[in-house]
């Protein structure tokens, strides 16, 4: 779209005689004429200055936004209006629109369309804008009110009146109505009406809720969207949707602009300092543009929030615009989680067995179950990539008790074998979603009575996440399942974002150190993150927990942990994820390394 002030004259717009002869005619009214050629193009002819100064905005902003000002519920109304005078040459049609001014007002402004498209003279639609009758500002009614939060800042649309004001812009783009397609037979692109969604999440925003409390939040929430608005550039609408979810509606409709502005969000949200307390944030964004023919607002957040997910996915990158290949690799991803149905009945899932030594004697004291996938017809599938997918699709429940079963089975059957007073144990992963209800209390129990294991040889592992967003629930499963005799240890330590607090809170009877902290580091130099094992080997002897090492993988890594204090280790240095029949004839052999 192109927005002139005098020139004219291009190929199907006014000539340059009748825009400088309109000009002149309409010169100190006080109504607002502009002309819409046959391209769409807009030429303002005069301001109407009573109009003029109720806006903060250039009337040249203005006319290219023009529904940045008119209120939601009278699209359809100026949309019909509009048709209508394009459909007969020499009509006219009027309407009253409310419009939104500058200090939140809103004033009522007669638009009058005169069709003089077929006049040689003009060749245009002539639009005259004026105040109605009467005319008086007032302030929005309560009904709009009642869609707005109160910020600092100003209003803030909810999520219901923001998917209101999506499904608006969605229409207006679907149906092209400030394109005049009834009168010209080439239509050029309009931009006037592309658009971005941008979904943005706090990740763990219900452990930051358990942390800090309801007001800190709201406080959080404030400062976040303060910052939001720190980056747009004006003509945007922002919106909470609750918790830690919001939607910014962009008037920009390239993936690569609203990715661009995406970047300068997440750049901003990274630390806040709310009540005097520091506090990390880990945004995610979703981005789906008009680039895509949506017909709906359900559509472009369905996209936005596939994009979303994607990212968080892959975690290095915190943003991802919708591709139609995300839609293609989601299906893959919906085959794969109906093909773990039909691999669960036909055994194509199996567990290995991973040891645990004591380090200070170099004796095995257990194993962990790892679960294994060999798909019948694409190999064998990594868990990284399964794990999430049963989480996702429910699956997990039935999955997590296969493992516990079979785990269970084999840890009881190698136990017999051996002295009473030198049992192992055996470690067993929990998801989070297997804490969502009481049936894992009555699993663990069902199970430990069919397969004869000693409740104490059965430790559940389970991970910063599954505790953190489900406090008070896990704290319950936990308790009642330690009451039984279960052990429990915390998984993946120091590689999410729980607080301290929580590992006196919860009884635990050991926390793992996630293998990143025994990698080298960047500059190549051995020996990982040593203060920081010192660190927490040190403050879990303070709390009474044990401490496995995972990851080992020499001996160098080996004699640094025991000398640090650390009391159990896992990794390649002493044995691979072994088979079944592998790991009952280790325990037949000797269990020393």
């Amino acid at each position: 779209m192109a927005y002139t002030s005098e020139e004219g004259g291009a190929l199907g717009g006014p000539p340059h005689n009748a825009i400088h002869l309109l000009s002149a005619v309409v010169e100190g009214s006080s109504e607002a004429f502009v002309l819409v050629d046959r391209s769409g193009a807009l030429h303002l002819i005069n301001e109407g200055r009573p109009i003029a100064v109720l806006f903060d905005h250039a009337p040249s902003y203005i006319l290219e936004h023009p529904l940045e000002f008119v209120e939601p519920p009278n699209y359809g109304e100026l949309r019909d209006a509009y048709e209508a005078a394009l459909l007969v040459p020499g009509s006219v049609e009027r309407v009253d629109v409310p419009v939104a001014v500058a200090a939140g007002s809103v004033v009522t402004v007669r638009v009058t369309l005169i069709n003089r498209l077929a006049d040689d003279a003009i060749a245009a639609l002539v639009v005259r804008l004026g105040l109605a009758d009467e005319q008086r500002v007032y302030p929005r009614s309560p009904e709009d009110e009642s869609s707005q939060h109160s910020w600092p800042g100003g209003r803030l649309p909810n999520k219901e009146a923001f998917m209101r004001r999506l499904g608006e812009v969605v229409a207006l783009k679907d149906k092209n109505i400030w394109q005049l397609e009834r009168v010209a037979r080439a239509v050029v692109r309009d931009r006037r009406y592309d658009y971005s969604l941008i979904l943005l999440e706090l990740e763990r925003f219900k452990m930051l809720l358990g942390g800090y409390g309801r007001d800190v939040l709201d406080e959080l929430v404030e400062k976040v969207i303060a910052e939001i608005s720190r980056v747009l550039r004006g003509g945007e609408v922002v919106a909470h949707f609750g918790g830690g979810e919001f939607g910014i509606l962009l008037r920009e409709g390239v993936a690569e602009q609203a990715t661009k502005i995406a970047d300068e969000v997440l750049d901003k949200l990274r630390r806040f300092e709310v009540a005097g307390q520091p506090i990390s944030v880990v945004p995610v964004i979703g981005i789906a543009t008009s680039e895509r023919p949506y017909r709906t607002a359900d559509e472009v957040v369905r996209d936005a929030t596939t994009a979303a997910s994607r990212a968080f996915r892959r975690r290095g990158r915190r943003r991802e615009a919708f591709k139609t290949r995300i839609r293609i690799e989601d299906t893959k991803r919906i085959g794969l989680m109906a093909d773990m149905h039909t691999s669960l009945k036909g055994e194509a899932f199996s567990l290995v067995y991973q040891p645990i030594v004591r380090l200070a004697t170099k004796a095995l004291v257990g194993f962990e179950a790892l679960l294994r996938w060999q798909h019948p017809r694409l190999g064998a599938i990594s868990p990284d990539t399964f794990i999430p997918l049963a989480e996702e699709s429910g699956f997990i429940r039935q999955l997590g008790r296969w493992v516990l079963e079979r785990a269970c089975s084999d840890m009881a059957v190698w136990n017999a074998a051996l002295t009473a007073d030198n049992p192992l144990t055996i470690s067993v992963n929990v998801s989070p979603l297997q804490f969502g209800d009481d049936q894992l209390v009555h699993e663990v129990t069902q199970v430990l009575a069919d397969t004869r294991l000693v409740p104490s040889q059965l430790r559940l592992e389970i991970t910063e996440s599954a505790v953190l967003d489900n406090l008070e629930n896990v704290t319950d499963v936990i308790t009642r399942l330690k009451r039984l005799g279960v052990t429990f240890s915390l998984d993946d330590f120091g590689t999410g974002y729980s607080s301290l607090s929580y590992l006196r809170l919860l009884p635990y009877d050991s926390l793992k150190i996630d293998r990143s902290f025994l990698s080298p580091r960047s500059d190549g130099v051995e020996g990982g993150d040593e203060a920081i094992i010192r660190a927490v080997v040190s403050m879990s002897k303070g709390l009474g927990l044990g401490v496995v090492a995972e990851g080992v993988e020499t001996a160098e890594q080996a004699s640094m942990l025991c000398e640090l204090g650390c009391d159990y280790a896992q990794g390649y240095l002493f044995a691979k994820p072994l088979e079944r029949r592998q790991a009952a004839q280790l325990i037949v052999d000797g269990r020393h390394w």
